[in-house]
Order: structure tokens, then C-alpha cells, then sequence
């Protein structure tokens, strides 16, 4: 890869529109080591979801099959990385080849350039699907509308909700050399014409390595043609509005990062903790891989690793099948993670700060559906979410209850979530019915909580005919505070005991 030399300083005095530099965010950088790096040239850090895989870039060198070649790494029980070892020709070929992005479930890498058998045959980029076994599928053409590129060199970034996606490129409207641009992603798949995002952000030199954080505003990137430290350095600039149009003016991330060397590739870990990048600067040879630990005032948004097995209720055996996320407030698809059938392991990484619903179809089994309430969480955490769809033919099964503040019946939006997947399930299964019982916790009279059970019973029933669900397939009842599932001594045993409980059977014809 081609490193930019520095420009004359009358130049970038005259040019130069970026900040000098942005508030300390990081100290103490430290070199990957000779796990990692090598005397070649290591480029283009990208991290798994739960922080334990590098994938990355290393340039014509021993080992190669040729050009650059996409390599890997992991963390082993003590938190350092191995040694990292080539892809082999399952990504790389004897052109340059490099991931540009994971996707958030870490089963799908945007690969740089278009494939085709052994060979390449366009710029752009592909895309390549982990399969059952480890190994990664034949990359297939990510298509982008009138994408054409009138440099050598080009990088990628997709947003975590892979609906935006990022690029540097040369083309006729831009600014300098290569340039920033933006492309969403269509209802048919395909991606819109690339639009440059201003001159702001571009400038006559290069603009290139861009990574979104978390909080889908701030934009890190390299440039060479806004003056600094050094050959390139890297500058952080925020989005301003929805349009991907409008940027502040962007600001170098100062001297504990950027060198008198060349320094790009700024990724933040999913934890939040550790940024890494590239620096020519003291290096086992050309340009190596650091981390530096992250200033605690400016962590980007933290990430939730949600992980777990999709298995079979009865048998026990994993399931292969997609667990769709979205927003619960509004619906928005965030993002799909895929179970691997033979282990049934799935994962994705989820913003924090939103509640979020998700929902596993798998032909011969009942839709499971759930919420993962993310809204108070405010640190990386992990969190363990097993799936259990239960096969078709059960005759008898009991669904998710749903639960009611002390006294009331009125349905909570998480209980109209629960409910209208229980409404989709009815409506997919004509063969089934449905019997519900409302239940109280031991606050106030038998009498009065045996009228409240009812109420709640009632009301989880009238809107499952609102739903669509007819009135002869549903039974209801109320109980009173005789059939506890918890102690009523303590706050959450009551809370558990104020619910409303579903059986489905299949009904008799």
C-alpha cells in the first residue's frame, strides 16, 4: 500500500481547514507485538464483535499467496493474541485482499474488491457468509450503483444496523484524491450511487480508513490534506443530520495517536475500553498494529454482546435458524444473527440505551419472541440469551406469561409485544386454541384480586380479538392469588405472581 508523503507547509497553511487538535481521548499506545506484526506491513484492523478475533492486512511478505493477504488472530485465556496465520486461499488470492467490516452477528465480511473463482475482476466490494464449518463462503459482488473508482485504493466501512455504507473513492466530483462517500442500502438489496460528503470532510489530498462509532455520529478517518503530526493523521467529525450530508468540522485526535509517521485504520473495540490503529511510527518494519486504552470522558456509546443457543424444546438438539432484532419502540430492524445449526451458537452486538424485541421463525417449529431491555444499560456487557422453539406437533404448551402493576389490568407494552406474537402464532396455526388465567399477587381482598384476574384474563382476550383472533378459540378465567409461581414476602415474587398465563393446545375438529 502506497503511503502519502507530506505536503509543503505553505500549502496546508493555505489549505488546511481542520482543528488543531481534539481533547486527549487515549494514552500509553502499545504495539501489538510479533504475534501480530511482522518486519511486512500490517494494515486495515478489524475486530470481531466480542472483541476476541483481528482480522487485518498484511502487504507482500513471506507467507503471502500474493499481493496483500487477509490475516487473523485471536485472543487466547489470558487476554493476549496469538499468533496470527493466514487466511489461505479460502479469501485470499494473488491480488490484494482485505475485510473491511464484520457484521454485528460476526457470520458476514465485507471483503475488499470482487471476486470471481481464483481471481479478481472489478473494484468494488463482496461479501462472504461463515458456513457450519469455520471456513468462510465464496465471496459473492456487493452491487452499488454506478460505483466506479478512479483510484488504486479504496476502503469500506458498513454501520452496524447495515443499512450505511461508507467508502473512499476517487471520482469526478471529488475534492482532491480519494474522497468520503456515502450509499444506502435499497428495499431490493442493492446499494444507491455513492454521494461525496462535502467539503467539510474532503479535502484536496486523502481522505480514507472511515469508522462509525458506535453512537452512529462520530466518524473517524485518515487524511494527509489537513495538516498535522506527521504523513497522515487521524481526524474524528460528527454527524450533524440524517441526510450523511452534513459533518462538523473535524478534529485531529492529537498527539497521543498521531506521529511524525503515517497513522489511519482507528477502530474502537466493542467494549469501549481500547482504540487500535496503524502507525509507520517505531515499528517491527512498515506499518504496525497498536492499541491505546480510552480516556473515560469520551467512550463511545457502549455495545452489548448478546449471545445464547437456539435449541429444540423437546429434544434439546440446536437449531439453525435467524434471530431477527429490532427497535421495540418503533419497530426499526437493527439486525438478524444467525444460530449455526450443528451447535446452535448465535451473537450479536446491540447498542445500549434501547429496548430492543426479537423474534426466531424456523419452518416446523412455533415462533419464540422476547424483549432484551437495553434502555438503563450504560457499559459493555455480555449477556446470555437462550432460545427454545418448540415443535409444531406439542399438543399442549404454555407461552410466555405477561405481567401487570400492582392492582391494575391495563396491558403494559411489553404485554401487548408478548401478545402480538401469540396473535401471530393463532393466525399462522388455525388448529390451535387458546385458554388464558389472570392471576394476583396477596395485596388486598380474595374477593377483590379474584375480579382483578378476571380483568386481566379479559383484557388480554379483547385484544387478541382486536388482533384478529376469533372469540371461540380463546377461554379465559380468573384465579385470584391461588396458584402462586413465587413467595408473596418479597417485592419480585408479587411481581411474578401478577401475570396473565397462556396454554396453547391444538383444538379438536
Amino acid at each position: 500500500m502506497v503511503k502519502y508523503k507530506n505536503i509543503s507547509l505553505i500549502i496546508l497553511i493555505i489549505f488546511c481547514i481542520c482543528s488543531a487538535y481534539s481533547q486527549r481521548i487515549v494514552k500509553y499506545a502499545e504495539n501489538l507485538g510479533p504475534a501480530v506484526n511482522s518486519d511486512c506491513d500490517e494494515l486495515m484492523p478489524v475486530l470481531s464483535p466480542d472483541g476476541n478475533t483481528l482480522f487485518y492486512c498484511r502487504g507482500e511478505c513471506a507467507g503471502n499467496i500474493g499481493g496483500q493477504d487477509i490475516w487473523m488472530t485471536r485472543k487466547d485465556s489470558n487476554g493476549a493474541w496469538v499468533d496470527a496465520w493466514n487466511l489461505g486461499t479460502q479469501l485470499n488470492n494473488k491480488f490484494n485482499n482485505f475485510v473491511a467490516s464484520i457484521t454485528p452477528d460476526g457470520q458476514k465480511l465485507l471483503l475488499g474488491n470482487v471476486y470471481a473463482a481464483d481471481t479478481l475482476i472489478d473494484r468494488g466490494i463482496s461479501i462472504s457468509h461463515k458456513l457450519e464449518t469455520g471456513a468462510w463462503s465464496i465471496p459473492q459482488k456487493v452491487n452499488i450503483q454506478d460505483y466506479y473508482n478512479l483510484n488504486q485504493q479504496s476502503s469500506f466501512f458498513l454501520t452496524n444496523d447495515g443499512n450505511v455504507l461508507l467508502m473512499t473513492i476517487e471520482r469526478d466530483d471529488s475534492y482532491g484524491q480519494k474522497d468520503i462517500y456515502v450509499s444506502f442500502r435499497m428495499k431490493n438489496g442493492d446499494w444507491s450511487v455513492p454521494m461525496n460528503i462535502g467539503p467539510v470532510v474532503n479535502t484536496f489530498g486523502d481522505e480514507f480508513s472511515p469508522f462509525l462509532a458506535s453512537d452512529g455520529i462520530s466518524l473517524y478517518f485518515s487524511s494527509n490534506g489537513c495538516g498535522g503530526f506527521g504523513d497522515a493523521d487521524i481526524f474524528v467529525t460528527r454527524r450533524l443530520d440524517s441526510t450523511w450530508l452534513k459533518w462538523s468540522k473535524p478534529e485531529n485526535i492529537g498527539p497521543d495517536i498521531n506521529t511524525p509517521g503515517w497513522d489511519a485504520y482507528y477502530k474502537i473495540s466493542p467494549s469501549g475500553d481500547y482504540a487500535y490503529f496503524v502507525s509507520t511510527n517505531n515499528t517491527f518494519g512498515q506499518g504496525d498494529i497498536y492499541k491505546i486504552k480510552m480516556a473515560d470522558p469520551v467512550r463511545q456509546v457502549p455495545e452489548v454482546l448478546v449471545k445464547g443457543l437456539v435449541i429444540n424444546y423437546k429434544t434439546r438438539l440446536p437449531l439453525g435458524a435467524a434471530v431477527v432484532f429490532r427497535n421495540a419502540e418503533n419497530n426499526e430492524l437493527f439486525g438478524t444473527a444467525r444460530s449455526f445449526p450443528n451447535t446452535g451458537d448465535y451473537q450479536i452486538v446491540l447498542e445500549a440505551g434501547v429496548k430492543y424485541s426479537y423474534r426466531v421463525e424456523l419452518q416446523g417449529y412455533i415462533s419464540a419472541y422476547g424483549i432484551i431491555d437495553l434502555s438503563t444499560v450504560n457499559e459493555f456487557q455480555e449477556i446470555e440469551n437462550d432460545i427454545e422453539l418448540i415443535p409444531v406437533g406439542d399438543s399442549l404448551r404454555c407461552i410466555r406469561n405477561i405481567f401487570f402493576e400492582t392492582a391494575k389490568h391495563d396491558l403494559s407494552d411489553e404485554a401487548k409485544f408478548e401478545l402480538n406474537g401469540l396473535a401471530d402464532l393463532l393466525l399462522s396455526h388455525p388448529d390451535f386454541a387458546l385458554v388464558i388465567t389472570g392471576h394476583c399477587d396477596s395485596t388486598g381482598t380474595e374477593a377483590f384480586n379474584r375480579i382483578l384476574g378476571f380483568k386481566r384474563a379479559e383484557e388480554a382476550t379483547q385484544y387478541l380479538i382486536e388482533k384478529g383472533i376469533e372469540q371461540t378459540k380463546i377461554a379465559y378465567r380468573g384465579l385470584s392469588w391461588t396458584s402462586p409461581v413465587a413467595t408473596n414476602k418479597t417485592t419480585f415474587g408479587k411481581q411474578l405472581n401478577r401475570r396473565v398465563e397462556f396454554v396453547v393446545f391444538k383444538s379438536e375438529k
